[in-house]
C-alpha cells in the first residue's frame, strides 16, 4: 500500500501545517427549486384539488328560490420514496500516518470523507433536478417553447428574450392563476442572456452596467431569480 505520507510530501518535504488544496462545487439550488417535502412513510397517497375555484357560477338567487349548488372533486395520486446511499472508506493505516506526519488537523479524514459522500448525493439530487424542469418533457404544449434561429439570444440583433420571458409568465398566470414569481436558468442561458443589449440598455444606469441575479428579476417582475452553475 502506497504511504499517504509519501504521496503528500513527495519524499522531501512535511506538509503544510495550516494548508490543502482541493477543489469545490458552486453552490446548489436543487433545494431551493423543487423544496423537500418530508414524509414518514416511504410510499403513500398524494391528494389533489382541481380547477373549480377559477370558474364563473350563476349565483343569483331570487327570493325564497333553491341555492346553486357546486361541485368539487378531490383526485389522487401516489408518490414513493427510493433509497440512495454512498459510502466513503478510510484504512486505518492513513490515519495514522496523517497523524504520525502531523496532517489530522488539515487533511481532516474522517470529516472529508463525510463531506465527499454527502456532496455527491447532493450533486446526483442537482442534476436529477435540473434534468426534470429543463426538459420538455414534463410541460404542455402550450407551457414550453424553443428557441431557434435569429429567436435565439445570441442572436442581439434579432432576439427579444424580455419579450419571449414574459409571453412565458403570461402563459403561465393563464395556465395556474398565479404569475410565476421565480425564474431559474442554467448557466449558458444566463451568460448570453446579461450580455444582451435589451438587458443591458435597461440596467445601464445601475451599478455599472452589470446585469445581477436582483437586477434580471426586476426586469422580468420576478421576486429571485436562481442560476445552476454547478458543475459534474
Amino acid at each position: 500500500m502506497a504511504s499517504l505520507g509519501k504521496t503528500i510530501r513527495g519524499e522531501v518535504s512535511p506538509i503544510l501545517s495550516q494548508f490543502a488544496v482541493g477543489y469545490r462545487n458552486a453552490n446548489l439550488i436543487g433545494s431551493l427549486v423543487a423544496p423537500k417535502v418530508p414524509t414518514i412513510p416511504e410510499a403513500g397517497t398524494l391528494y389533489t384539488f382541481g380547477k373549480e375555484g377559477f370558474m364563473i357560477y350563476d349565483s343569483y338567487r331570487a327570493l325564497r328560490a333553491a341555492t346553486k349548488r357546486i361541485e368539487f372533486a378531490v383526485g389522487k395520486d401516489t408518490f414513493l420514496c427510493l433509497e440512495h446511499a454512498l459510502e466513503s472508506p478510510i484504512d486505518y493505516k492513513e490515519l495514522d500516518e496523517a497523524q504520525r506526519i502531523g496532517g489530522a488537523k488539515v487533511l481532516q479524514l474522517e470529516q472529508r470523507a463525510v463531506t465527499l459522500t454527502q456532496r455527491s448525493l447532493e450533486i446526483e439530487l442537482e442534476k436529477a433536478i435540473a434534468d426534470f424542469i429543463h426538459s420538455g418533457t414534463y410541460y404542455a404544449s402550450g407551457n414550453k417553447i424553443t428557441l431557434s434561429g435569429t429567436s435565439q439570444w445570441s442572436d442581439h440583433a434579432n432576439s427579444n428574450p424580455v419579450a419571449a420571458v414574459k409571453t412565458g409568465l403570461a402563459a403561465a398566470r393563464a395556465d395556474m392563476g398565479i404569475k410565476p414569481n421565480v425564474g431559474v436558468f442554467g448557466y449558458t442561458a444566463w451568460d448570453t442572456l446579461t450580455d444582451h443589449p435589451s438587458i443591458i440598455e435597461k440596467i445601464k444606469y445601475s451599478q455599472l452596467g452589470v446585469a445581477t441575479e436582483d437586477l434580471v428579476a426586476k426586469i422580468f417582475g420576478l421576486k429571485k431569480i436562481y442560476v445552476g452553475e454547478a458543475v459534474y
